[in-house]
């Protein structure tokens, strides 16, 4: 009895820190440009036709996402932070859906282990309190391996067709390299077929449904999608150093932290190489994370680059329950549980060289540009025009609207009554201006003379990925 009880406090424990590293300073950092593009197509003030069409001159996924944050804003305001909520509310509700999933798996003190490392994740940890979809392709990619596995087991009522159907399909239409997933489920069941001689209808039709909306969907996304500026495009194929550590050290927070959950990930699969060979639900995780890496990474030596690690953030679920699953296989118990202890004492402990831990006693680092600093900068100084500087965006226009749009915000929130102003360069309104430069979208020296002619610097400030010039016009 007292074993269960301390069982229930630990995950509770685990539950409440989880939820905590996702809210604490949540609206810390300024929002960076996808964020900022994001904030402003989901705009109330334009009209679900506008948001569209501003969407697919600037963005690269489908509107889905967008489609849902303007309908948050247009409920409940439009505030800066709520996109954020949004994200943190997701990836909490990821970390109550961990134990109904490791429950429906059937492996003993699994539902510890995996919630804890799913809760104290720093990758996870990082996009809660980001304003984007990863977050929530992340749940729902998790809401599909549960109905998944129900259905496969036979563990299931009709309605958890209905509930896999919805998962899997919002899934795809939040991202469409989710459409990995549905791949994953097709082959684990043609491999079924083949080598079991197992039929299974029921999938099969489920699959098929999901196939034909997923086909009518991106054909109206890829006939809208809007390919505006050709120099736009900064993904490369992954070069060497990547096949060293395929993301992990993206996902799990350092070099060290990804060495030790890969090699943990391939020793676990090298010892267990016979139930994956069973064709069973791990299979399915298996081939999900492998075709994750495969996929795109052949498509981007066949057409062009696509991959990044946030686009495959569902494999993140994946990992860690092979991981899991695999890590109680373990016959030799000193290994089993220093193996363990190893994954939960590293991933403890690497939150306190991360800001996750060091915030709660020193000040916080910013991660993100520092617009509201900036904008500070420009107020107090006895010049208040701008311009901003956007090049080789996918629409340089409505990247400019976005971030002008961002700033004005920040200035209603000034109780200065001097407010800094966009100005037009080619009207040359002013003689003297600020050139606000933000540096994740901007080379780091922030060049002047791409923009104007004959002119001088008469002052140079930096923030974090913020560069400010003050610029005097040479007529």
């Amino acid at each position: 009895m007292l074993k269960i009880l301390n069982a229930k406090i630990i995950f509770f424990c685990i539950i409440l820190a989880g939820i905590i590293l996702r809210l604490y300073n949540i609206g810390y950092d300024d929002l960076w440009y996808d964020e900022i593009i994001s904030f402003w197509v989901s705009s109330p003030q334009h009209t679900f036709i506008e948001s569209y069409s501003i969407h697919s001159q600037i963005e690269i996924n489908t509107y889905t996402y967008h489609f849902l944050l303007k309908v948050i804003y247009n409920l409940f305001g439009y505030d800066l932070n709520y996109a954020r909520y949004l994200s943190a509310f997701f990836s909490i509700l990821s970390i109550l859906l961990i134990p109904y999933l490791t429950k429906e798996l059937k492996y003993k003190n699994l539902t510890n282990l995996t919630t804890f490392l799913v809760a104290f994740n720093i990758f996870l940890i990082s996009y809660s309190q980001e304003g984007r979809v990863y977050s929530i392709l992340f749940f729902f990619s998790l809401a599909s391996y549960l109905y998944f596995i129900k259905i496969f087991y036979k563990r299931t009522k009709i309605y958890t067709y209905f509930l896999f159907f919805i998962s899997t399909l919002v899934a795809i239409i939040l991202h469409p390299f989710a459409m990995i997933i549905f791949f994953s489920y097709s082959l684990f069941l043609f491999s079924r077929f083949t080598i079991l001689k197992e039929v299974r209808p029921d999938i099969n039709y489920s699959l098929i449904t999901i196939f034909i909306f997923s086909i009518l969907f991106y054909f109206s996304f890829f006939l809208n999608m809007n390919f505006t500026n050709p120099e736009h495009y900064w993904i490369s194929n992954p070069d060497l150093k990547f096949y060293t550590n395929f993301y992990f050290s993206n996902f799990f927070g350092s070099r060290i932290m990804g060495i030790i959950f890969l090699f943990s990930f391939f020793l676990l699969l090298f010892k267990n190489i016979k139930i994956i060979k069973n064709l069973n639900i791990i299979t399915i995780f298996i081939l999900i994370i492998f075709l994750s890496y495969f996929l795109p990474i052949i498509f981007g030596y066949l057409f062009k680059p696509i991959l990044i690690s946030r686009y495959i953030i569902f494999i993140l679920g994946p990992i860690l329950l092979v991981i899991s699953i695999l890590s109680f296989e373990i016959k030799n118990q000193k290994l089993k549980y220093s193996l363990i202890g190893i994954l939960i004492f590293s991933t403890f402990a690497n939150h306190f060289s991360e800001q996750t831990f060091k915030q709660f006693w020193q000040n916080r680092i910013p991660s993100k540009p520092e617009y509201e600093k900036a904008i500070g900068y420009m107020i107090e100084s006895d010049h208040l025009n701008y311009i901003i500087k956007v090049k080789k965006m996918k629409s340089n226009k409505d990247s400019l609207d976005a971030i002008a749009n961002y700033i004005s915000i920040l200035n209603e929130k000034n109780t200065n009554s001097s407010l800094v102003k966009k100005v037009d360069l080619e009207r040359k309104i002013e003689a003297i201006f600020w050139q606000l430069c933000p540096q994740d979208i901007n080379e780091r020296e922030c060049r002047t003379k791409d923009i104007l002619n004959k002119h001088n610097i008469l002052e140079e400030k930096n923030f974090n990925n913020i560069n400010l010039k003050l610029i005097k016009i040479v007529k």
